[in-house]
């Protein structure tokens, strides 16, 4: 987290963000217009700007650049307007647009302030690359495949994204205030992901390590490999992937599916279905109510953990195994092995081995 903090405080030194009040303040806007054909490619690569997108039905890209600057000099203030150095392609089949700084200009001054912003009307239905570096990318929705790649900024889509995409960031956080309709996948390090809810049938994929990830309302299928993060959801239906270093909180979810989940900490509401951790070391699992139509809860190789598993009611047989620890179900308890059928003609089953940890079922 160290170099993160660095990293942020020379992005900041590195763009004037200031505090102290200025005696000067300038601004300038210059405006482009280009059609694009049907299907084009849309490319957009900038460095210390601020991309703001609006999808729209025209098959028009139109470009309003902005920049203000503020100094205690007139004369710097002036010459500041020109550092933004913008360049645009447009062929057959492909539109781009590269934005840059004069840094040649930064050299000669300090104390001093500015901010970049290009507000960008695109086509809806346009396969579409946003590469920044230093700075943010912001759009309403998403309606075509898309990829962003942010470093040191944030992603933010307004609306919903309603085509298969990827989002990459590195130092800084991604939100979707609406809901993830198509197969996204997302690699974030150092950063934040939160949206509103992510539905559709096939998996959403997120790759995070040192970060957060919160996801509010209901979700479909998520695979996720995370590492020292916080990990947040409401409802789920199914949750896979592999965790290390992690602490989940879920409030429901139909079926958890894990290869490896190590050093981490589970805090379960609600388990509808099943349960599978293939390894499941120096970690904590509690689970607040298991459904009594659920079908399996398996961790074959736990070590170090401690299990704590709520079944209300309904039938189930239950092969708990352990060592140095202790194996209960209700009111039996056992040091060692513990295997017991509850309920009459049960079809679910809990198999659960245990090294230097307690397995707990309680209603």
């Amino acid at each position: 987290m160290k170099t993160k903090i660095l990293f942020l405080l020379i992005f900041a030194l590195a763009i004037g963000t200031s505090t102290a009040a200025y005696r000067y303040e300038k601004s300038r806007t210059e405006n482009y217009s280009y059609n694009v054909r049907s299907g084009s490619a849309l490319s957009f690569d900038a460095r210390y700007s601020n991309l703001i997108f609006t999808t729209t039905e025209s098959d028009k890209v139109t470009i309003a650049m902005e920049i203000k600057t503020q100094s205690n000099n007139e004369q710097q203030a002036t010459e500041l307007l020109r550092l933004p150095v913008t360049n645009f392609s447009n062929v057959t089949g492909a539109f781009q647009m590269t934005a840059d700084i004069d840094s040649e200009i930064t050299k000669r001054y300090r104390n001093i302030s500015y901010t970049i912003n290009y507000f960008i009307s695109i086509p809806r239905k346009y396969a579409l690359r946003v590469d920044v570096k230093y700075g943010d990318a912001k759009i309403d929705r998403v309606e075509d495949n898309a990829l962003f790649n942010v470093k040191y900024g944030n992603i933010t889509v307004r609306e919903s994204v309603n085509a298969a995409s990827k989002f990459d960031i590195k130092y800084g956080n991604i939100a979707i205030a609406g809901d993830i309709r198509a197969a996204s996948e997302f690699n974030i390090g150092y950063g934040n992901l939160s949206f509103s809810a992510a539905t559709g049938k096939e998996k959403h994929k997120i790759y995070i390590k040192y970060g957060n990830v919160k996801g509010m309302n209901n979700s479909g299928k998520i695979y996720i490999e995370s590492a020292y993060c916080d990990i947040k959801f409401g409802e789920v239906e199914s949750l896979s992937g592999t965790s290390k270093y992690d602490n989940y909180t879920v409030g429901a979810v139909g079926s958890i599916d894990f290869e490896s989940a190590n050093y981490c900490n589970f805090k379960i509401e609600r388990l509808s279905e099943k349960l599978n951790l293939d390894s499941f070391k120096y970690s904590n699992l509690k689970i607040g109510g298991v459904s009594p139509n659920f079908r399996s809860i398996t961790i074959p190789a736990a070590g170090y953990s401690n299990i704590k598993i709520a079944i209300p009611s309904g039938s189930f047989k239950a092969d708990l195994r352990t060592k140095y620890a202790k194996a209960q179900v209700y009111d039996t308890k056992s040091e060692g092995s513990l295997v017991t059928t509850v309920g009459g003609n049960p079809r679910a089953t809990i198999e659960i081995f245990n090294s230097y940890g307690d397995i707990i079922i309680t209603k």
